[in-house]
């Protein structure tokens, strides 16, 4: 009697804490998240805010037009991938970063110190840069990702940011 007992209440899978007691158990499926689909949407996401934040500068502190438009255009184009990454992330719980880096802030506050064509100059160096390291960001994770939705967003938008650099290097080599 005694083990039929306890082999009745190891069965059990009845939370007695649950005021509804009588609703069967249901179990939510694992998620695992890769690390590297975790660090790729955390770095885009974090570069994709802060060329927001810069782009915004840009149309407020820019001198030249084209650095305006510029601007204009990438705030954009960086709202838009974003938009998509989220919506990326949050189907493969993801959690997304919020608000730039300390070191992106510094960059930021750095920039505000520029005025005029000093200020142009510096916010295409800035982007420049940042696109390059985009770049490689973003055709490393095309290729080595396993999840083939973040190596797909990953593959489609290298193509982008190359243009974007080309069009950074012709404007940044016009008002030197």
């Amino acid at each position: 009697m005694a083990l039929t007992v306890m082999g009745y209440t190891s069965c059990s899978n009845v939370d007695n804490d649950d005021e509804d007691s009588k609703a069967p158990t249901v179990h939510k499926p694992v998620v695992i998240i890769d690390p590297e689909a975790r660090a790729f949407v955390n770095k885009a996401a974090s570069a994709a805010l802060f060329e927001i934040d810069l782009d915004r500068l840009a149309i407020k502190k820019g001198q030249d037009k084209r650095v305006k438009n510029f601007g204009n255009i990438m705030a954009k184009e960086h709202t838009k991938a974003i938009v998509k990454l989220t919506e990326i992330a949050n189907s493969k719980k993801i959690p997304m970063p919020t608000a730039i880096t300390a070191t992106e802030q510094k960059h930021i506050n750095e920039l505000l110190q520029n005025e005029g064509r000093a200020f142009d100059r510096a916010y295409m160096d800035e982007m420049a840069e940042n696109h390059e390291e985009a770049i490689q960001l973003f055709t490393q994770a095309s290729r080595n990702l396993m999840d083939p939705e973040l190596r797909g967003f990953a593959g489609k938008n290298v193509g982008n940011l190359k243009r974007h650099l080309d069009a950074v290097n012709m404007i940044r080599a016009s008002i030197k």
